[in-house]
């Protein structure tokens, strides 16, 4: 296939997927189980080898998905047994990634990471989206990073939003205050 008519197959098989949660009215509970399917397709990439070979049958293919999601959306799932079938499994992951675009649009979610040099409990986690949430009038979901360079604090970025309340940062300001001789 060429990249066009793969850009354009992930399109139109997201958007499809996107299209259905909305109306039914199921988006976040898709959107919710779709993030879970990319961390678990992420985590387990033998398993998209498996949906996508031509040595299984797609009984089987279909066997192994009723198994492992059922307790996932119908919708969800036969719409997985439908990329089987059109052998367009190996694009999940990025059909996944590309519907989650659609539906995080429409519900006014942004993604964003949280970098800190000690794991963030839930709680802090929390505090920190809800923070964030009312400054862009985005729901924020973070996920926790840890980078040790920091040194101390925490380093936020949700798109082109950046919260850097890291000792490293202060360390640079200073240090370009300093090269500058003290005249900013």
């Amino acid at each position: 296939m060429a990249t066009n008519s793969i850009n354009e197959v992930i399109y139109n098989w997201s958007f499809a997927l996107y299209s259905l949660a909305s109306e039914e009215k199921i988006l976040n509970k898709i959107n919710t189980e779709v993030d879970t399917l990319i961390n678990v397709l992420k985590q387990n990439k033998e398993y998209l080898f498996y949906l996508n070979s031509y040595s299984y049958s797609s009984e089987f293919k279909n066997k192994l998905i009723d198994k492992a999601f059922s307790t996932f959306n119908k919708y969800l799932v036969n719409f997985i047994k439908l990329c089987i079938d059109a052998n367009i499994s190996k694009y999940l992951l990025v059909i996944f990634k590309k519907y989650r675009e659609f539906a995080n649009s429409e519900l006014k979610i942004k993604k964003g990471i949280v970098y800190s040099i000690t794991p963030l409990s839930d709680q802090e986690i929390k505090k920190l989206e809800k923070i964030i949430s009312e400054k862009i009038n985005f729901e924020v979901q973070l996920i926790n990073i840890i980078d040790e360079q920091l040194l101390a604090g925490v380093k936020i970025k949700v798109e082109d939003y950046v919260l850097d309340n890291s000792i490293k940062s202060y360390l640079e300001a200073f240090k370009h205050y300093e090269d500058n001789n003290g005249k900013e």
